[in-house]
């Protein structure tokens, strides 16, 4: 499981406050300026541990033509949303530790290179279970 280096994401992160549509190439030749070992990662590996955490701290994820609003803004006045549409929506701290716990896990089963590394990843599922329970409270 590949350590994230925080000189690349920052690096990642500035090219695509300046360019959104940067590809991911170019990003990741800008990367391996900072940080050789980024060549060693495959695009898929180098996209889910950089650019689309970047993107999501950017706000540059879902996009949508202004003025639209989401299929949940539309439901009846006086309408209760469910739990899971009051947790998809929300921002709180603990779904955004909930979100990162399971970018973490994200990250390293993309890291996984063969067979035995993805079942080294999911063999330790509970630790990422254990830190959405506590994250949760």
């Amino acid at each position: 499981m590949a350590e994230r280096n925080d000189e690349v994401a920052a690096r990642v992160q500035a090219i695509l406050s300046r360019d959104r549509d940067a590809s991911t190439t170019d990003l990741m030749r800008a990367a391996s300026e900072v940080d050789p070992t980024v060549d060693s990662l495959s695009k898929r590996q180098f996209n889910a541990s950089y650019v689309l955490p970047a993107k999501r701290l950017l706000g540059h994820t879902a996009k949508r033509g202004a003025g639209k609003k989401s299929p949940r803004a539309k439901a009846p006045a006086g309408h209760r949303r469910s739990d899971a549409a009051r947790v998809r929506g929300g921002g709180s701290e603990r779904h955004e530790q909930v979100r990162a716990v399971l970018l973490e896990f994200a990250r390293d089963f993309s890291a996984a290179e063969s067979r035995s590394q993805i079942v080294d990843v999911l063999s330790h599922v509970d630790r990422y279970v254990e830190k959405i329970v506590r994250a949760k409270g």
